[in-house]
């Protein structure tokens, strides 16, 4: 297949100059059931920097079955959230992922990719006073405030069996990852 060109219409987004239509590549299995969309990891827009590097945020390693509702209602609104709190704070880490079912229960395609039952986001600002936030969103649609959705990142942790920012010192560690103040995020 060729590549097709970027569409270079004024007011359009990098993201639309670089999502081909049609696909590169064979639809994937996250495609065949309608009520999943391809959702985005780490979020197309945070990609606006290059449009190399926005094209490449389409690779199926960056996607995860959504349900259509969660991906363009809460999930969108936590994106933008999380770039607010970037541009705030100027020095943050995200680290972000599913939240798998214990049991496969939920597969689709022919791959049987695993439906996550949840997401989670975990932040780190760096910028003085440091803090750590995390979230916990049912893949479902949700009309809950982000705030709603806030954890410790000890709770993240617990959720995943993951171990976040391990390389800090342990003190400095416990501290930040097992308390949040959600006043002290600048909320949009």
């Amino acid at each position: 297949m060729t590549k097709q060109q970027p569409r270079q219409q004024a007011g359009t987004t990098i993201l639309e100059k670089t999502r081909k239509s049609p696909r590169e590549a064979p639809l994937s299995p996250i495609t065949e059931v309608q009520a999943m969309t391809e959702g985005h990891l780490a979020p197309a827009a945070d990609m606006a920097f290059s449009i190399k590097t926005m094209d490449e945020s389409f690779y199926m390693s960056n996607m995860s079955p959504q349900k259509g509702e969660f991906n363009r209602g809460i999930w969108k609104d936590l994106e933008a959230q999380v770039r607010s709190f970037a541009i705030s704070g100027k020095d943050i880490f995200v680290v972000t992922g599913p939240i798998l079912p214990k049991t496969k229960t939920i597969t689709i395609g022919v791959n049987k990719v695993t439906v996550p039952d949840a997401y989670y986001k975990v932040v780190y600002d760096r910028t003085p006073p440091e803090k750590m936030i995390g979230f916990i969103l049912p893949n479902a649609g949700s009309s809950k405030s982000l705030q709603d959705f806030s954890v410790t990142v000890d709770a993240v942790e617990q959720a995943t069996g993951l171990d976040f920012f391990n390389l800090l010192p342990q003190p400095q560690q416990e501290q930040l990852e097992s308390s949040i103040d959600i006043s002290a995020w600048n909320w949009q």
